[in-house]
Formats: C-alpha cells, structure tokens, sequence
C-alpha cells in the first residue's frame, strides 16, 4: 500500500468515527426527548385522574357525604308518604 491508500484509509476511517459519534449524540437526544414526552403524558394522566371536582374534602368524604345524604332525603320521604295521607285526611289528629 502505498501512501495515498493509507491517506484515503485514515480520512474513511475519521469519516466513519465522525458519522458514529454524530449518530450516537442524535439518538441520545432522541432517546432523551421521548423519555420526557413519556414522563410529561404520565404526569398529565395522573392529573386527569386525580382531578377531584369538589373543594376542601378529599374524595371519601364527598361519596360519605353524598351517601348519608340521599339516605336521609330517602327516610324522610318514605315517611312523608307514610303519614301524609292520614295528615290530610285528618285520621292523624283523631286519635
């Protein structure tokens, strides 16, 4: 080999050493940005999913509350239905 072939060798060979280290750095930054465009979607799911619509209880107290609520609209009303009836018809103050 002469002298010109190893010339041409080294350039290709620093050419090739160029193109890998310029590939390695493009795919970390790839890598890098789809691992925080991953992060950024888990972390906007979180928040979707514990958005709560009621301020100042967390989400048991509201469903207790909401429960022992309709519960009590509930007796009160079937006890209403029970009594009005007689209350109107004046049974109720006969006895």
């Amino acid at each position: 080999m002469d002298s010109t072939q190893m010339e041409h060798i080294k350039g290709t060979t620093t050419d090739l050493d160029n193109s890998h280290q310029t590939l390695h750095r493009l795919s970390s930054h790839d890598l890098q940005e789809l691992a925080n465009i991953e992060l950024t979607k888990r972390k906007e799911n979180k928040l979707i999913l514990n958005k709560c619509k009621h301020e100042g209880k967390t989400c048991r107290q509201n469903v207790s509350q909401g429960f022992v609520t309709s519960w009590i609209i509930a007796y009160v009303s079937q006890y209403l239905i029970g009594v009005l009836p007689s209350v109107l018809t004046g049974k109720a103050f006969k006895k």
